[in-house]
């Protein structure tokens, strides 16, 4: 039974969309790539996070393909031109979900088609910031990439049970909660 995010005032939700017209679907929310990072070490996961270590990443520099005579900024004329391999990819959107909602991060479908495809990632109750996932070049051939490209989609449903939130070391700040009523299938 997940939320329906045309019903919903998404903006609150989702932030810094480029275009909600595009990025709305019918049933999840697209989420745009803003930064691209390759691993260069191991990370390590214990039980209580006593040891836990993020695994060390470098930014993968964008590349410029614009037309001569145009202005320089972050555009759909930047790429990135990605080698197979594993990168960790982080969301241009700031997902700051109600504390009566949980989400979930699945691939979008057109991924597949070229070869290479997205982590699935849950995203708790409570939840501030930015959404990073894996992708997974697969393609022989490599990726090519362009920044904002909508590259995974969010999926909201109501949470049930005990109203405990996100306290987590990725947390940016706290949500209120939303009216839900008749917004989900």
């Amino acid at each position: 039974m997940s939320i329906r995010p045309n019903i919903l005032d998404v903006g609150k939700i989702v932030m810094e969309m480029k275009k909600q017209s595009i990025q709305i679907q019918p049933n999840s929310i697209d989420l745009t790539v803003a930064h691209v990072e390759k691993f260069i070490g191991k990370g390590t996961i214990d039980f209580d996070n006593k040891y836990r270590e993020q695994a060390k990443t470098v930014e993968v520099p964008l590349t410029d393909i614009r037309v001569a005579g145009e202005e320089w900024r972050y555009n759909e004329r930047a790429i990135w031109d990605l080698e197979q391999g594993v990168y960790r990819i982080i969301s241009y959107e700031t997902v700051d979900m109600p504390e009566n909602c949980v989400g979930l991060i699945i691939p979008r479908s057109s991924t597949f088609n070229c070869g290479v495809f997205t982590s699935v990632g849950f995203v708790d109750s409570g939840f501030c910031g930015k959404i990073r996932s894996l992708l997974y070049v697969m393609n022989p051939y490599g990726f090519r990439l362009y920044y904002r490209a909508r590259l995974v989609q969010l999926i909201m449903f109501p949470a049930i049970g005990k109203k405990e939130v996100y306290k987590g070391i990725y947390q940016e700040k706290t949500k209120t909660m939303i009216d839900l009523n008749d917004n989900y299938d």
